[in-house]
């Protein structure tokens, strides 16, 4: 009887260990096949022409004010041009996030982490001039739902590629400089993909976010 019971329960740890080695196969596959999904963004900013440049003194008065500013996104809010919906309730707030707030965040984060200053190479490596994020943020976990887009009159541009973070709380939104309207501005759009009724326009005046 006792032999019985011991390969019985042999029997069924083998079966247990094989299920979770699957399980565990196909997890790791599932997430390579996720891996292999690669970010088209590219890091240069070469571009003189780019209506939001930088040369050395800009970059290098970017890092000053981020290290003395408690509030960087402030002056980077986009305003509510209008609403469909009542978005109201899962959307907190938008902001473009040019190369100039880009360094403001980097050197506030590293300040406030190792009470460091940046150097201008470091605040310049993940700066990019092909490439413009839009950033909005949730509530409730919504930036799993909601979908981003760029309005040009009737025009609709799509971002090149997008960033959920923070458990839905936040979304970026990665737009082709070379798509987007930098002369005249337009709506970012925020939508519910399930009700076309249901969306949120924020206006863009690309020129007003524009440091020395």
């Amino acid at each position: 009887m006792l032999k019985k019971m011991l390969i019985i329960t042999s029997i069924m740890c083998v079966v247990l260990i094989s299920t979770f080695l699957l399980l565990n196969q196909l997890n790791i596959g599932f997430t390579l096949g996720q891996e292999q999904e690669e970010s088209p963004l590219t890091y240069s900013f070469d571009n003189e022409d780019y209506l939001y440049y930088l040369d050395e003194d800009g970059i290098r008065s970017a890092i000053k004010k981020g290290v003395a500013s408690l509030d960087t996104i402030e002056n980077f809010l986009l305003p509510v041009r209008q609403e469909e919906g009542d978005l109201a309730d899962d959307v907190i707030l938008a902001y473009i996030e040019s190369p100039y707030l880009s360094i403001l965040n980097k050197a506030r984060e590293t300040y406030d982490q190792f009470n460091r200053v940046i150097s201008i190479s470091e605040a310049s490596n993940d700066l990019m001039d092909e490439f413009l994020p839009f950033i909005v943020r949730f509530r409730n976990n919504q930036g799993y739902v909601y979908t981003i887009s760029f309005e040009e009159g009737e025009e609709a541009v799509q971002p090149v590629y997008e960033e959920t973070r923070g458990n839905g709380s936040e979304k970026v939104a990665y737009f082709r400089v070379s798509d987007l309207p930098l002369d005249a501005g337009g709506n970012l759009k925020v939508s519910d993909p399930l009700n076309a009724n249901r969306h949120l326009r924020f206006k863009v005046n690309f020129a007003d976010y524009v440091h020395p």
